[in-house]
């Protein structure tokens, strides 16, 4: 990436101008903060060692299966074919990215449709007794889009919602400050 000047100062060389935003959950609670690493970002050595860590615990959680049935089929592990088995696969890994909410909205009429529409997905899912996170990659955030493309209704639930929540607030904040 290129570096950015300005008529006194060069940017920092991680400096995006387009940082991306994403939803996290707090107590039930969502909330909305940057997303400030992208592709081409030049790490720090502590931003390294999480990633390694991070790296090493998928390789360890993906991994385990192999593991745990070597030692269930053999007394005797052969521990030399399953680190060349373990080398061949860290080889080829590559972090996925988050599995869960990327399609999620920003907006916040979009945001609630999406949570609306999953709620649905994820009970329609458990009535047929399917996980969620037995389903393809990008599976579930299908079906979702799916679902509100097909039902208006969910959106017009979801204006109602965010509306109701915005006044609630406003009203809430008002009464703070006239007690103020």
């Amino acid at each position: 990436m290129a570096k950015k000047h300005t008529p006194a100062v060069e940017a920092d060389e991680n400096e995006n101008p387009e940082i991306k935003l994403q939803e996290i959950t707090i107590q039930g609670i969502s909330f909305t903060i940057p997303a400030p690493y992208y592709e081409g970002y030049v790490v720090t050595a502590a931003e390294a060692a999480a990633l390694n860590q991070t790296y090493a615990e998928n390789l360890r959680n993906n991994f385990a299966k192999s593991v745990k049935a070597a030692a269930e089929a053999d007394a005797q592990v052969d521990v030399e074919t399953l680190q060349a088995q373990l080398t061949e696969y860290a080889s080829t890994y590559e972090f996925q990215g988050r599995r869960r909410s990327v399609a999620t909205p920003v907006d916040p009429v979009a945001r609630e449709a999406y949570k609306i529409a999953k709620q649905a997905v994820v009970e329609a899912l458990q009535k047929r007794s399917i996980k969620v996170k037995d389903l393809p990659e990008g599976k579930l955030d299908a079906l979702i889009a799916g679902l509100i493309e097909k039902n208006p209704d969910i959106t017009e639930e979801a204006r109602r919602r965010v509306a109701v929540t915005t006044e609630a607030t406003s009203d809430l904040f008002d009464s703070i400050l006239d007690a103020a």
